[in-house]
């Protein structure tokens, strides 16, 4: 009988495997390392965390008065928040300093944006 592809009893066939997986561990660490090298793709990653994953936020509504619609929308907002807390474990484990410098880069930003709306009040416009 011939043996299949991955076949555990295959030892050459499950050293590929391991090879591959190994590689294509490599390969996320890499492309991890290139995206948050970027300031385009730290802006994007943390939006991804914090804005769409929704990180620091309760999954909670309380505005929801509906048990099952309540239920169902957590259990929505905690499926979103483990994917988003995966992607930030990988980023403080694989490119801790790009986390610090993406933490930075937005506090800056925020506080651009507080200067520039409180001397641009619809009181101060010329």
């Amino acid at each position: 009988m011939a043996r299949r592809h991955g076949d555990l009893s295959d030892a050459q066939a499950q050293q590929v495997k391991r090879d591959m997986q190994k590689r294509r561990a490599r390969q996320y660490e890499d492309d991890l390392a290139m995206l948050m090298g970027q300031p385009w793709g730290r802006r994007l990653v943390y939006r991804m965390l914090f804005e769409v994953g929704g990180l620091t936020k309760p999954s909670f509504d309380g505005g929801i008065k509906c048990g099952i619609a309540a239920g169902q929308f957590m259990a929505r907002n905690e499926g979103i928040r483990e994917m988003a807390g995966r992607i930030f474990e990988d980023v403080q484990k694989f490119t801790p300093e790009q986390y610090l410098t993406m933490m930075g880069e937005e506090i800056s930003s925020r506080q651009k944006e507080l200067r520039y709306s409180s001397t641009h009040t619809p009181n101060n416009q010329e």
